[in-house]
């Protein structure tokens, strides 16, 4: 997904999606960007099943009792 960060106020960044929608989140997501700037925002396939697996064990340890 393209976002481009249109403003950056008091710790909120308004952010233009590809389909001219506006949505204001966290400046800190954007921590190294600016205003004008273009962002890609793709979701970590590796890093997700990585956090599944996690998930997994910390709740099968739970009734492992």
């Amino acid at each position: 997904m393209r976002v481009v960060i249109d403003r950056i106020e008091d710790g909120i960044a308004s952010v233009e999606l590809a389909n001219g929608k506006i949505l204001c989140v966290p400046a800190e997501l954007f921590a190294d960007c600016k205003e004008g700037d273009i962002v890609y925002i793709t979701p970590d396939k590796e890093e997700t099943e990585k956090k599944k697996h996690e998930v997994l064990i910390d709740v099968s340890s739970l009734f492992d009792n």
